[in-house]
């Protein structure tokens, strides 16, 4: 999906029988929009309008994937627990070196990597996991630290450097 309001849409079926959503370089989604998903993400059911037919709710278990250029694609807040935040990629030595490694990556899934990947996911432990807790990341918090507007972030110094606010 290529745009964020395609979910939000009237007779939107895109979380039908979904496992994942990705989101492939959508334009830099608002607050408003950020909020909007945190509720698609957390809640166990949605409710579906097909056109033509009567609204329904459904179970889902969908889970979005956000892949961008962007530094900060989606405005998350401080208190975000949803997202879970991969270290933006940088070219190790050079554009051509990095499609290099894709082409050799894509050829190891071909000749048998999905399913090592495969052997690997399904004999993983997984007592502790909790899938509503991603872990936190240092890439989350510099993308929420880039959603503060400035006077937030100049209060935000001023008050952790002030004496009588510690």
């Amino acid at each position: 999906i290529s745009n964020y309001n395609k979910l939000t849409a009237a007779h939107n079926m895109d979380l039908s029988d979904k496992l994942c959503i990705l989101f492939d370089d959508p334009p830099q989604a608002t607050r408003r929009v950020a909020e909007e998903l945190k509720s698609l993400q957390t809640e166990p059911t949605v409710m579906l309008r097909p056109l033509y037919e009567r609204g329904r709710k459904e179970d889902t278990y969908t889970r979005f994937f956000l892949f961008s250029n962007l530094i900060n694609p989606l405005e998350l807040d401080d208190n975000d627990r949803r997202w879970y935040v991969f270290n933006y990629v940088e070219h190790l030595i050079s554009p051509e070196e990095t499609a290099a490694h894709v082409r050799d990556f894509s050829a190891w899934l071909d000749g048998g990597g999905l399913d090592v990947i495969h052997h690997y996911l399904m004999n993983y432990d997984l007592s502790e996991f909790d899938p509503k807790t991603p872990p936190e990341s240092v890439a989350k918090w510099a993308m929420i630290e880039a959603s503060k507007p400035d006077w937030q972030s100049v209060i935000d110094v001023y008050i952790s450097e002030t004496k009588v606010f510690r």
